[in-house]
């Protein structure tokens, strides 16, 4: 049996929290709208017009989801582009529990 690699669970701990504090500033309305937040909304937008595409008016109750797992992976991928770090998709046991 393969040893737990801790670097692979810190860095998905980390591009979790960055994914989560994304989308908890992305979710406080305003009335003027700064351009953070419409980048945020346009990516909202993007994946919930992806899910009405294939999957219908039922499927917008995964909007969340696949709109979280989305930033996930590309946080932990970005994680990867930084010398000395391994992106924690590069694990297969990463991909698995996603």
């Amino acid at each position: 049996m393969q040893e737990l690699n801790l670097s692979h669970v810190y860095f998905g701990v980390l591009a979790m929290a960055i994914s989560l504090g994304l989308v908890s500033l992305a979710g406080k309305p305003s009335l003027k709208p700064s351009k953070f937040q419409a980048f945020w909304e346009g990516y909202v937008r993007f994946v919930r017009g992806m899910v009405l595409e294939n999957m219908g008016h039922e499927g917008l109750r995964y909007v969340p989801l696949i709109a979280s797992i989305g930033l996930f992976v590309f946080f932990s991928n970005l994680l990867g582009m930084v010398p000395g770090l391994e992106a924690p998709t590069g694990n297969v046991n990463t991909n698995l529990a996603l």
